[in-house]
């Protein structure tokens, strides 16, 4: 169900790239922490921000929800559809004069300037990017395609259109492993405590403590940090669904927690979504301003 992650992502946009827990526990001590409106002061009263959405509105998607929403809608037509569309479609999506309006991340900026490149000088297309983005857009192909019903494994051939990352392999089967092991929350604990070994080796002791520390604070500082690296986000998207309690904790947790909220959201709001529903409430924030 692809409303499942987008609305996840939608929510956690106005306090996204948020860099300062203590001031977001603050000010959203008494008011509901999902679907803020962008506010610039807020940016700039917590010294550690990053505004990268300043014109997007509540129910607006950050650039990695835009990107799963434009895949799933090409799949969603076409089962057919191959990557070398993809990395065409990515381009005529997000190139000066697209229909994306918004910020563009390194890896999306990287392959503007490969296809200008290519059509200027005549070089041949080159599908596979050498650029090792390691700030889960990897995930995007593996989102798409299960919410369709789709065979996730060849979804690994659209990773390497914006992602020379390897870890990405082992952590898709990591991640589907939870989705579908995941029937309550009693299965998604268990799920977790094996899944977690799938992953690469480097991530064993972080995935480790992300189910053996309770308390996210101390995880965060000690273990994960907010940021957009798969170092950073994989373990806190770990920790925050074996210790959430449904839907709705897990996205506000994790909107409160800051940095790569949004694109964190939208692993965690799939995942979520199998063991409790989405609010109504929240569905209709996003439909006002998505196109499903």
């Amino acid at each position: 169900m692809i409303k499942a992650p987008l609305v996840a992502n939608s929510a956690s946009l106005g306090l996204n790239w948020i860099y300062n827990m203590p001031y977001l526990k603050r000010i959203t001590k008494d008011k509901d922490p999902v679907f803020w409106e962008i506010d610039p002061e807020i940016y700039k009263n917590s010294r550690k921000g990053y505004l990268a959405y300043p014109n997007h509105q509540i129910g607006d998607l950050s650039f990695q929800g835009s990107l799963l929403l434009l895949l799933y809608k090409h799949l969603q037509e076409n089962s057919d559809y191959s990557p070398e569309q993809w990395r065409k479609d990515v381009y005529d999506y997000i190139k000066p004069g697209g229909k994306y309006e918004g910020w563009v991340e390194s890896y999306g900026l990287d392959l503007v300037f490969k296809v200008l490149d290519e059509s200027m000088n005549k070089k041949d297309s080159v599908l596979e990017t050498n650029y090792n983005d390691d700030q889960l857009v990897g995930f995007i192909p593996y989102l798409a395609f299960k919410t369709l019903n789709l065979d996730f494994k060849k979804s690994l051939q659209f990773v390497n259109v914006l992602s020379s990352n390897q870890d990405y392999k082992k952590l898709y089967d990591m991640f589907d492993l939870i989705h579908e092991g995941s029937t309550d929350k009693v299965s998604m604990e268990k799920v977790i405590k094996k899944a977690i070994y799938i992953a690469p080796e480097k991530y064993h002791h972080d995935l480790e403590k992300a189910i053996t520390i309770e308390d996210t604070d101390k995880f965060i500082i000690e273990h994960s940090g907010t940021a957009c690296h798969i170092s950073h986000s994989v373990p806190l998207i770990v920790h925050l669904l074996y210790n959430g309690s449904s839907y709705e904790d897990v996205i506000r947790k994790n909107t409160i927690i800051g940095g790569a909220s949004s694109d964190r959201g939208l692993m965690l709001g799939f995942i979520m979504n199998k063991i409790s529903k989405i609010p109504s409430e929240w569905v209709k924030v996003l439909l006002k301003r998505t196109d499903l």
